[in-house]
């Protein structure tokens, strides 16, 4: 945690060094780029400016949510234009990128750096896996998520689980975001517009939607059932159509238009799979919906692109990834190990935020640790 007091003056470049001493009330790591002068008041993130002609107003959050990022490479930089009381001299050091941070740094920064503050998100198949990761991320940068499950039974201490995370987040820190959900089932159209209506209903906007739910059972093409294929395609691909359609209704008729559009895809729509011929043409159906949907939407400034998971770590395929099969696969794998499903949520954070991706749609985003391009 950076603090900083409720009031700062910034001209130019200046950043508060990591081990500022000075208390204050803020959670926010600050890294400050604005041309002219202005004071910023962390608590109502209102920026009052001294030179009118800039014209930043609200914009200055999507400016913030920049600057946070600006700490992955400033250690020190000049501080001469912050008041007396906050000037330092600091020690000269390398810069920080991620690679050179500890895990517990990159989740420091992670919750600090808030990039969808105030944003709004639904996610499909979220108590588990991928989708749970994705949701606990968003949470940590300030989205509020609306997530969809099946409320089975046997998946009730996911859900509870995640509900108490969620909860711990929020009072660690208050500018994090708030988690509610609607059970229901993606197959179902009438799912992805109560996901929707939901979202609006309780925050007046919708900026991301991540398509998540998802099955695979593996199977013998030769013995593969027709329930088995039906139950497999309705889930994966249709209920992807049905969600981003929902979503992508509401994202162009709202003021302003626009929004994220995120398919979780996977490497097996790139390649085959013996035991996977009815689940792979779900996942190249997912990753073509989303170049379609770019081109249709683009008009309204949503974005859609697809996620492509590699060999994640799942509680559904753990013990499938365990013994010998582990072991290949992380032979195979050129950063040396499997993947995890947190390794999916900053992908996602990535895409959801415009900041940082605005000028990315209809594209496919591997996250493999490079399984695709050794598979020779």
């Amino acid at each position: 945690m950076i603090p900083i007091p409720k009031t700062f003056s910034c001209c130019k470049l200046a950043q508060l060094h990591p081990q500022s001493t000075r208390s204050g009330p803020s959670k926010t790591i600050v890294a400050k780029h604005l041309l002219e002068l202005i004071k910023f008041d962390p608590h109502s993130s209102r920026v009052h400016l001294s030179n009118p002609t800039l014209r930043i107003g609200q914009r200055y959050k999507r400016i913030r949510q920049k600057l946070a990022l600006v700490l992955l490479t400033l250690r020190s930089a000049t501080v001469k234009a912050l008041p007396a009381s906050l000037q330092q001299s600091t020690p000269s050091a390398s810069p920080i990128t991620a690679a050179t941070m500890s895990v517990p740094a990159r989740a420091t920064l992670a919750k600090r750096a808030h990039l969808l503050r105030g944003k709004t998100a639904i996610i499909t198949g979220a108590t588990t896996g991928i989708g749970r990761a994705i949701c606990i991320d968003y949470l940590r940068h300030g989205a509020h998520v609306v997530v969809n499950h099946l409320d089975l039974p046997a998946d009730r201490h996911h859900f509870d689980s995640l509900v108490s995370i969620a909860k711990e987040i929020k009072s660690g820190d208050p500018e994090a975001g708030t988690l509610d959900h609607l059970p229901g089932d993606v197959r179902d159209p009438a799912t992805g517009a109560a996901l929707a209506k939901m979202a609006i209903d309780k925050w007046g906007h919708l900026d991301i939607c991540v398509s998540n739910a998802g099955i695979c059972t593996f199977a013998d093409f030769l013995e593969l059932s027709q329930d088995l294929f039906e139950k497999t395609v309705r889930t994966n691909l249709d209920g992807a159509f049905f969600i981003v359609q929902a979503a992508a209704r509401q994202m162009a008729k709202q003021d302003p238009p626009g929004g994220s559009i995120i398919g979780i895809s996977s490497i097996s729509a790139l390649v085959g799979g013996a035991g996977q011929t009815h689940y792979t043409p779900t996942k190249a159906g997912i990753l073509s919906l989303m170049q379609s949907t770019a081109c249709a939407l683009g008009k309204y400034g949503i974005r859609c692109n697809a996620l492509l998971p590699g060999t994640i770590r799942t509680q559904l395929n753990d013990k499938d990834l365990s013994g010998e099969k582990g072991k290949y696969m992380e032979g195979r794998v050129p950063l040396g190990r499997i993947g995890e499903i947190e390794d999916m949520a900053g992908p996602a954070v990535f895409l959801g935020c415009e900041e940082l991706s605005g000028y990315v749609t209809g594209a496919q985003l591997l996250v493999d640790g490079g399984l695709f391009v050794n598979l020779q």
